[in-house]
């Protein structure tokens, strides 16, 4: 899955693009790959399982109150910058 929306600016409020909301119990995921920005992967809640799966993002790309098990999957972070963008 992947959402093609293009990236927002660091510190950007309300710019969210989820790739996948999971809201279940006892989900699985097996070689799936889940591109996107901000927010890619909602884990909202409930009990899930990832396998060989690729997750890429920038922003809190998995985020959520689900407890989930990742084994052998690749969590590629690209965002360009770190930190908390300058405030004057």
């Amino acid at each position: 899955m992947q959402n093609t929306s293009p990236s927002s600016a660091l510190g950007s409020m309300g710019k969210q693009a989820v790739a996948l909301e999971i809201s279940g119990d006892k989900a699985a995921f097996y070689k799936c790959s889940f591109l996107g920005y901000q927010d890619t992967l909602y884990d909202c809640y409930g009990r899930h399982y990832f396998k060989d799966n690729r997750i890429k993002g920038t922003i809190n790309f998995i985020f959520g109150d689900g407890q989930s098990y990742y084994e052998t999957c690749s969590l590629e972070s690209i965002a360009e910058t770190f930190g908390s963008p300058s405030r004057k």
